[in-house]
């Protein structure tokens, strides 16, 4: 949240307006966390929905886009090295939840 209100307050967006923005994306996220959940106990990470491809490109995006706007890059440049490693690891039409077999470091 706070690297997405910087990322747009570098664009002038002022963080009370962005705001309603990401609290609709906060609630249309929480629809897929159950699914996500049994998925992560089952080690299953069907990627019909929102696949590692597609995500790590949004994660290069959000990256690439933090540094030409002069913020600090830690954090997406931490989030993009794990969707990095998964894709490596031939795991790129999975679901982002198989970024928890990096995290738990069984891939990469």
């Amino acid at each position: 949240m706070l690297h997405a209100t910087a990322l747009v307050g570098s664009a002038g967006v002022p963080a009370k307006d962005f705001m309603p923005y990401l609290a609709d994306n906060a609630d249309s996220i929480s629809m897929y966390l159950r699914e996500a959940g049994a998925g992560l106990d089952a080690g299953e990470h069907p990627g019909d929905q929102a696949n590692t491809l597609m995500m790590g490109a949004t994660a290069d995006h959000i990256a690439a886009a933090s540094r030409a706007a002069g913020l600090d890059t830690v954090l997406p440049d931490a989030v993009k090295s794990l969707y990095d490693r998964a894709i490596a690891a031939g795991r790129g039409r999975e679901s982002w939840t198989v970024l928890s077999e990096v995290i738990r470091k069984r891939l990469g």
